[in-house]
């Protein structure tokens, strides 16, 4: 699988989120696959033969679960009275011409849709 092709699977499946009504297993299944995770059966997802993935997979219907794809160093805010999430990453100024700003928006049914999507954005991204 390509780059590409991960990239443009993560950013159909935020796509999927943002459509969605409500979470589900099936969505759930699909975002550990895209991010190369494989079932074991029982619960267990494995990456690589070598990492478990620790932590609830219900991310589509718990905002907790949900938080643990926002990646590493970036922050969110959540707007419940709309349903939208903006994932951020801000790199601080050493010089004017260093400063940086990446966003990840996304607008869904329940915020834990709206949040696994821009956190799926992010990832295709990174």
């Amino acid at each position: 699988m390509t780059r590409d092709s991960i990239r443009e699977g993560l950013v159909e499946l935020a796509e999927a989120c943002e459509k969605a009504d409500a979470g589900s297993f099936d969505l759930n299944k699909a975002i550990l696959s895209a991010l190369g995770y494989t079932w074991r059966g029982m619960a267990y997802w494995f990456h690589d033969d070598s990492h478990a993935w620790k932590g609830s997979t219900n991310f589509t219907a718990s905002i907790d679960a949900a938080m643990s794809l926002v990646p590493e160093g970036m922050k969110f805010i959540l707007d419940t009275h709309h349903m939208i999430v903006t994932i951020y990453e801000y790199w601080p100024i050493s010089s004017p011409e260093d400063e940086g700003f990446a966003s990840y928006q996304a607008e869904a049914a329940t915020p834990a849709l709206a949040l696994v999507a821009a956190a799926l954005r992010a990832k295709a991204q990174s």
